[in-house]
């Protein structure tokens, strides 16, 4: 009998005996974990035990069911609500909550959002799984894994196929996955109703909180009426220098905001969030002292908390607990729903977490609260128009539900202000949920601003119109134009900048690659350069590494890509920033999470694909023992695809044209 072994970063070696748990037969390993040394540990046990083993390329693996999978997902979350529902209502009827707003379009479940979510992961994790028990003739399954989902869903397959199964215990180590009463509840599947109405009802009071103490530092004052330009913003991304003078500057729309301010337009601002810090409290000070300073000088600036009170909060409450009653009269129909869905097995399991956040907790209300707020906001101000960063995110859907529900003409656009990956499965439909008219479709805005060819061309893969589709300027990146051009080797010296995104989860997965590939390498400089959202220790613990060898390296991004000959990085849109600076870019796929890249279907000798830390070892030295970067031209070629500059100005012309136009 074939056993196969299945291991992440947590697996505790001291625990492990392969003479009780593997009688006969031949031994498959499959790791979860990026750690070579890891693998080598188990390599080693194995032949002590007399045994041999052949250990499979689960990166790879993964990385192919996760590709496979994609359309098929996408596709069966738009079937989901006829597939789960019961009797007349599908499920965007049976959780409506207004006239127009759906919670269906404001879940977890629908938005299928790699980095809110780790379904999808563990799901190419679990087909990969299945494919290798079929292909190995599996008889037995030895897991150790963190993932308690995993776990679940591998047991109910290895069950309803006569598999024998079997767990080895964990390190006992607190991390950030198992500390605390809130997070240990996590892993009890029968209190996750509990759970979750546990954890709303913790964040009614901590938003009420924020909610009062925003209000008592920014106080009355005059609100604008019938506003030409309504802007919101995700959250500070101001010049701090600037800031510190009262002078609000936004990234996002930078450009399109100086033009604007030249032409004499008034623009009122809304923030979403605070400024993404390290440190909370210190993030939250400075955020209401520079918006403090921005009214001052006379800027409309407001943050969305102020459009909320407590009867709001109330309101989307009592939404959610009467959707959590819905819920639980359909569980059984929404996991028979998972059966079969994308192999012999039921991925229910990977997703339940999901549904009871979605419609029975915090995930839930946040949507509908927004909704309420936004409600609220749209009616203070009654502005023509409102321009907000497009990343398919819940609370646009929210926003543009508060507008159907007034019926009032504000015009909303969504601008897509950074890169998409193929992988962050939130940008992308199925088209007939585009087109379709039904009651309780998805919520459209009246314009999609595209910011390059690569996005514009995906929102019309998921069946966006053309009219609904416009492309102007990508203002974050106009920077770019002056960095386009060779750089030869000597004007760098060895050096590899790690740059992370916002996801905790993909960030351990990248450090684990990297760490394996260079801590003992003392030719070159590694630089880690984490997202500004990002808490670097929360990388370490979910590593299991505390040992960091490496700099982290602040000051400006610009200089350290100059700097930098090679970039490491996974969904950041740093790594087509790296390739308009010169820079060779190496996408790692690990089997902890799946390539989410921007960069990971485009063919260039300036981007490499690797598999495990020693061919990132091997890519790494081969780069710097060559002579150039890349061809002429070969780094304007790619930023062309990504980014419309327009290089004739710095002027966002395209924006202009967009937001003035009579037919808008």
């Amino acid at each position: 009998m074939n056993t196969l072994f299945i291991f992440d970063s947590y697996l505790n070696t001291g625990k492990l005996n392969f003479d009780s748990c593997v009688k006969d037969g031949d031994i498959f390993v499959f790791p979860l974990s990026s750690k070579s040394s890891a693998c080598k540990q188990v390599s080693k046990l194995i032949k002590t035990s007399g045994k041999d083993a052949k250990f499979l390329e689960s990166a790879r693996l993964i990385n192919a069911s996760a590709a496979a999978l994609r359309e098929r997902y996408i596709s069966f979350i738009a079937d989901l609500p006829e597939r789960a529902g019961r009797g007349n209502k599908n499920l965007r009827e049976r959780f409506a909550f207004s006239c127009q707003a759906s919670l269906w379009w404001l879940s977890l479940v629908a938005l299928k959002d790699v980095h809110e979510s780790d379904g999808f992961n563990r799901l190419a994790q679990l087909d990969s799984i299945v494919n290798a028990v079929k292909k190995e003739k599996i008889g037995k399954i030895v897991l150790s894994s963190m993932s308690k989902k995993l776990e679940r869903a591998i047991r109910m397959y290895a069950v309803e196929n006569n598999i024998e199964f079997e767990t080895i215990p964990l390190k006992k180590r607190i991390t950030v996955e198992i500390r605390g009463i809130g997070t240990r509840a996590r892993k009890s599947e029968r209190l996750l109703f509990f759970k979750h109405i546990l954890f709303l009802f913790l964040y009614f009071l901590r938003f009420y909180g924020i909610e009062l103490m925003i209000k008592a530092k920014m106080g009355k004052r005059e609100i604008p009426k019938n506003p030409k330009l309504l802007f919101l913003t995700s959250y500070f991304n101001i010049d701090e220098t600037l800031a510190k003078k009262g002078i609000f500057n936004d990234s996002i729309y930078a450009g399109l905001q100086s033009a604007l301010e030249r032409k004499g337009e008034n623009i009122v601002w809304c923030a979403r969030r605070y400024m993404p810090n390290d440190n909370q409290k210190e993030s939250d000070k400075k955020s209401l002292a520079y918006a403090q300073k921005f009214i001052k000088n006379k800027y409309s600036f407001f943050f969305l908390e102020e459009f909320s009170s407590l009867w709001l909060q109330l309101k989307a409450l009592f939404v959610i607990l009467h959707s959590s009653l819905k819920f639980l009269t359909i569980r059984k129909d929404v996991e028979k729903a998972y059966n079969f869905a994308f192999g012999d097995y039921n991925s229910y399991p990977l997703f339940e977490d999901d549904w009871y956040n979605s419609f029975a907790g915090k995930a839930g209300y946040k949507g509908v609260l927004n909704y309420y707020i936004f409600r609220n906001m749209l009616k203070v101000f009654n502005a023509q128009k409102c321009l907000y960063p497009c990343e398919m995110r819940e609370w646009e859907k929210a926003l543009i539900y508060a507008r159907e529900d007034l019926n009032i003409p504000t015009k909303l656009y969504g601008y897509q202000p950074g890169t998409i990956s193929r992988m962050l499965l939130r940008y992308f439909n199925d088209p007939k949920e585009i087109i379709e008219k039904n009651e309780y479709a998805i919520p459209k805005p009246d314009k999609i601003i595209c910011n390059g060819k690569i996005s514009y061309d995906y929102f019309r893969e998921s069946g966006w119109p053309d009219e609904k589709l416009s492309m102007a300027e990508a203002i974050r990146y106009g920077h770019l134009k002056e960095e386009m051009f060779l750089r030869r080797k000597e004007e760098r010296k060895n050096t590899v900048l790690v740059t992370f995104s916002i996801s905790e989860k993909e960030g351990s997965s990248i450090f684990n690659a990297a760490y394996e590939a260079f801590k003992d390498k003392k030719d070159m400089r590694i630089w880690l350069r984490p997202h500004p959202a990002l808490r670097f220790e929360k990388i370490l613990e979910l590593s299991g590494i505390y040992d960091n060898p490496f700099e982290i390296k602040k000051g400006s991004l610009k200089k350290a890509l100059k700097e930098a000959r090679v970039v490491i990085a996974g969904e950041s849109s740093v790594s087509v920033e790296a390739i308009a600076c010169g820079c060779d870019v190496i996408l790692i796929n690990t089997p902890e999470w799946i390539n989410m890249s921007p960069l990971k279907y485009i063919e260039s000798p300036m981007i490499r694909d690797v598999y495990s830390d020693e061919e990132l070892r091997d890519a790494v030295d081969d780069i710097f023992a060559r002579e150039t970067t890349a061809p002429d031209g070969e780094a304007k070629n790619i930023i062309d695809r990504f980014f419309y500059l327009n290089e004739k100005t710095d002027t966002p012309e395209a924006f202009l044209r967009v937001l003035t136009e009579k037919n808008n």
